[in-house]
């Protein structure tokens, strides 16, 4: 799904976090994304939903993994100014995590088609607070594991039966 990079800088789809990304970018009076601006973005716009934050920065250091030589050569304004990092996870990890819903959720059989990616963005949307306090709970390192099984036996309870991995 990581082509999707790739598929976005030969126009073949449409992005709406770019597009939202470039809205941010041209409101700005700086030439760069500034900590005082970034802490004032509503960046609940820049969130794939219900996979969480954790998950899309995963995504989003894969992306710079595999391209981040790509993406420098063909740097934009928008990407000038919010920096190839962040680029890649709030612009392009929710564009890859959108071709992913699509497919896991059966919203459509062609991951390009807009009103298909619309649904993905839509569904994104209402669960960014189920992403945050859900989904960026569940442990996804080893010891994010050990760290809440450590928790559970303080509390009395047995990790076996009460932990996030005992239900997958």
């Amino acid at each position: 799904l990581l082509r999707i990079v790739r598929d976005m800088y030969r126009g073949v789809v449409d992005s709406y976090y770019k597009f939202e990304a470039t809205l941010v970018s041209k409101k700005s009076k700086d030439g760069i994304l500034s900590l005082k601006e970034f802490r004032s973005l509503d960046i609940d716009k820049f969130l794939a939903g219900f996979y969480g934050f954790k998950r899309q920065l995963l995504v989003g250091e894969e992306i710079l993994r595999q391209f981040k030589s790509f993406l420098l050569k063909r740097q934009g304004e928008t990407m000038r100014w919010w920096g190839v990092n962040d680029f890649a996870n709030y612009v392009l990890a929710p564009e890859v995590l959108a071709s992913l819903c699509i497919q896991e959720m059966n919203l459509g059989r062609d991951l390009y088609d807009k009103d298909t990616r619309e649904k993905a963005y839509e569904l994104f949307d209402k669960t960014v607070e189920y992403g945050i306090k859900v989904a960026d709970t569940d442990p996804l390192e080893d010891w994010e594991i050990e760290v809440e099984e450590d928790q559970l036996k303080a509390c009395g309870l047995d990790p076996t039966l009460y932990s996030s991995t005992s239900h997958r």
